[in-house]
């Protein structure tokens, strides 16, 4: 019987990385809108909150609030400020154009999933690009992973 550990998962994104790189984006977010306001934090985690969620994702092309919500996010200002795309809004039409989007998601999913997979071996490539090949032999000395630690060693102890 072999046990194998696992570092990362698909289903929990705190194990393999994606909170981290979310939080650090919103962190940037927040300390980008802090240096402005002075010190004003609560006041503005939901713009921040709201930026991120619309702006677009390089690996996917698409927003997090369209692969979330099937639609585009129209932002406050637009509602102030006449755009092109408020005023050629028809509110009778509105229903029908959600009903072809929910349609449509699927399609809009899977594009941002292939997009997802070749921005992934593009950063693969040029990644792979710069490792250096070496060549062991039987005899050399090499670092490795302590599997199971002496007992009484913790990541607190002294080295």
């Amino acid at each position: 019987m072999v046990i194998r550990k696992n570092f990362t998962l698909i289903a929990h994104p705190q194990v393999n990385g994606q909170a981290e790189v979310i939080n650090k984006a919103i962190l940037h977010g927040l300390k980008a809108q802090l240096s402005q306001v002075k010190g004003l934090l609560v006041d503005e985690i939901p713009s921040v909150l709201w930026a991120y969620k619309t702006t677009t994702k390089t690996a996917t092309g698409e927003t997090p609030f369209n692969l979330t919500y099937e639609t585009e996010a129209v932002i406050p200002t637009e509602m102030e400020v006449p755009t092109l795309r408020s005023e050629a809004f028809i509110e009778e039409s509105n229903e029908e154009d959600l009903r072809v989007n929910l349609n449509l998601v699927e399609e809009v999913r899977d594009l941002a999933y292939i997009r997802t997979t070749t921005y992934q071996q593009r950063v693969t490539q040029y990644y792979n690009a710069r490792v250096k090949r070496r060549q062991f032999r039987v005899g050399d000395l090499v670092l490795r992973k302590i599997m199971v630690p002496d007992p009484g060693v913790g990541k607190l102890d002294l080295n």
